[in-house]
């Protein structure tokens, strides 16, 4: 069986890795990121949104097969769109598809709200465009509040 994910591993958690083995794969994940939030900047407001709820429903799926659970995506994605009141009228799921749905929507929803909330009280340092914010601790100013 091939190991791919981190728990799946015989050392698992006491394992290291080397960071400097996944830096290609890095820079090939940022430049598709950078396509696909030019690709959606550029798009019209309609256009925007089915690719939010594209990129959801995949995110959605593959999150849950990672932890071994097969959703059905048209049934995800259906649930996506009616908790975003995109069809308040659609049918309700399982409660897997339901479940996921509801935490998807959320964290489109409040993705940065507790981030910004650190970045106001000086816990977290932000850099960077609205397209490409990074964050980092500042544990000098976390230490403080201890």
């Amino acid at each position: 069986m091939i190991k791919q994910w981190a728990w799946q591993h015989d050392d698992w958690p006491n394992y290291t890795i080397d960071p400097g083995a996944l830096e290609s794969e890095e820079i090939e994940f940022a430049a598709r990121m950078e396509s696909q939030s030019l690709r959606l900047a550029e798009a019209n407001p309609d256009d925007q949104l089915a690719l939010q709820i594209e990129w959801l429903t995949d995110e959605a799926v593959q999150t849950s097969a990672i932890e071994g659970e097969m959703l059905r995506r048209d049934s995800v994605q259906e649930s996506l769109m009616r908790r975003m009141g995109l069809r308040p009228n659609a049918r309700r799921h399982d409660n897997a598809e339901e479940g996921i749905a509801a935490m998807m929507v959320d964290l489109y929803r409040n993705a940065t709200r507790d981030l910004n909330a650190l970045v106001e009280i000086g816990i977290l340092r932000r850099t960077g465009s609205l397209r490409h914010t990074r964050y980092w601790l500042d544990w000098q100013s976390l230490e403080n509040l201890m």
